[in-house]
């Protein structure tokens, strides 16, 4: 009996490389792409947002996982916009081709934007404020109405990521150089500014759960606690006993006030998420 065949895009990506070597372990067809070359034999170079392109990809596959995306929150340029749909709608008419079984999305909670609520669910009115969010707006409804009925369609709208290995360009990146080398440090509304985190291995293990489920539609990822900007620097400068600069504390206009809920996707995978502790502790370790 043959294996069934799982494809990965955006490999290269932050999610997308973690997902490959945690899909490498299971016993399964594995095929990646990746716009950077590689040698790897599964690896697809290609770049999706060319349509023929998708000629490169395989012939026939039981479940994708798409990672693939331009991600930036902060920019508004409207080119984010333009190749995130154009991934989508490539994607979308090489699914409703293909039918694989279960198409995974990783989407993002900032199809919400920064709305001042609590507990915020699936049905919650979806309002994003940059291009990033407004293309996984549209690319979740892409993928919703035009795949096929074969196809099990899956949003996983995705918190903000934690590996061991964190890019330097995310704000708890800037927080450990700060207190590893004495600097100052400015916190913003520490105890209203929420972070609405999510554990790599969680998500991978999330990805796992959905593959052969009956479960399909929209699913918030997320930890079950969600701090805020105080308790993250106060468990991070445990770590940093010898810090002894100056902390501002400074008023803004701009901060994450709402609060995510997963409690759909508790409901149906009994497996309690990794506490941001755990996933600071991994970052630290891993940066030692």
């Amino acid at each position: 009996m043959s294996k069934k065949t799982l494809l990965i895009t955006g490999a290269s990506g932050l999610c997308g490389s973690y997902l490959t070597n945690f899909f490498m372990k299971k016993d399964l067809e594995l095929y990646t792409t990746s716009r950077k070359k590689s040698n790897k034999k599964y690896n697809i170079s290609c770049d999706l947002t060319d349509f023929d392109d998708l000629k490169k990809l395989p012939k026939k596959v039981d479940y994708i996982i798409h990672c693939a995306s331009v991600v930036d929150e902060i920019n508004s340029d409207f080119k984010i916009l333009e190749n995130n749909l154009k991934i989508g709608f490539n994607l979308s008419h090489y699914i409703h081709q293909k039918k694989p079984k279960c198409f995974i999305n990783l989407s993002s909670i900032s199809v919400y934007g920064y709305p001042d609520n609590r507990n915020i669910d699936e049905n919650f009115l979806m309002n994003p404020i940059s291009q990033y969010g407004y293309s996984k707006v549209i690319n979740e409804q892409l993928f919703l109405n035009t795949s096929s009925k074969n196809t099990r369609i899956l949003n996983l709208r995705l918190g903000y990521v934690l590996t061991p290995k964190i890019p330097s360009r995310y704000f708890i990146s800037r927080l450990i150089d700060m207190l590893k080398n004495n600097k100052t440090v400015t916190l913003f509304e520490p105890s209203k500014n929420f972070f609405n985190f999510i554990d790599i291995d969680d998500v991978c293990k999330s990805c796992l759960y959905f593959l052969d489920s009956k479960a399909s539609g929209s699913f918030n990822v997320v930890m079950d606690i969600q701090p805020n900007l105080q308790q993250v620097f106060d468990e991070l400068k445990t770590y940093f006993p010898n810090f002894s600069s100056k902390i501002l504390i400074k008023h803004s206009t701009q901060i994450n006030k709402c609060v995510i809920s997963n409690q759909k996707l508790k409901k149906i995978m009994k497996f309690s998420f990794t506490p941001y502790c755990n996933s600071l502790s991994k970052i630290i370790l891993n940066d030692e």
